[in-house]
């Protein structure tokens, strides 16, 4: 645990990235409720921003039980398929890598949302999920990495019954065929 102790951190907490800081001072962050379970955490070594849910390392039982959002409890799948999306200021094209009944991440090199934006995306060909599918979504993250696919990872709304049905269905068969 030394060795954790002494790794530099940040969060972001749905306004702005907060850090560099140490392990003992996010702790006592988490602990005191300023960083909560849907914030986003990183450090060196990390790939990309996790959500801090999904770092067990630094949560205790007290914080675990917080009452916000936490881990995808949806199944997720990869996916490739051709997409618009669209708010009112910017539209721009790209490819949807992966989906969930709550989410998905739209690959892309345009840099026309922000967080926390509202967007509509429509994939257009429908191959996986049987035809053409209209989506709304929040923006929740953003990566710009030189290293990794540029993009958003979208957060899914008011989603319908027949677009969930075919979204589940698609997961199911995706992993059948895993």
């Amino acid at each position: 645990m030394a060795e954790t102790s002494k790794r530099t951190w940040y969060f972001y907490n749905g306004e702005a990235q907060v850090g560099p800081i140490t392990e003992d001072e996010l702790r006592q962050q988490i602990k005191e409720q300023t960083v909560a379970l849907n914030h986003h955490v990183y450090c060196d070594g990390y790939v990309n921003w996790k959500l801090l849910a999904d770092v067990p390392e630094l949560l205790t039982e007290s914080n675990a039980e917080q009452e916000y959002p936490i881990k995808r409890t949806s199944a997720r799948a990869p996916i490739h398929e051709l997409v618009v999306a669209h708010n009112d200021r910017h539209i721009t094209s790209g490819t949807v890598r992966n989906i969930s009944l709550t989410g998905l991440f739209l690959e892309t090199n345009d840099s026309a949302f922000k967080l926390n934006e509202e967007i509509k995306i429509t994939l257009k060909e429908g191959r996986g999920l049987g035809k053409p599918v209209n989506l709304r979504g929040v923006v929740v993250r953003s990566t710009q990495d030189e290293h990794f696919p540029h993009g958003y990872g979208l957060e899914l709304h008011d989603m319908d019954d027949q677009t969930q049905a075919r979204i589940v269905d698609y997961i199911k068969r995706h992993q059948a065929a895993g």
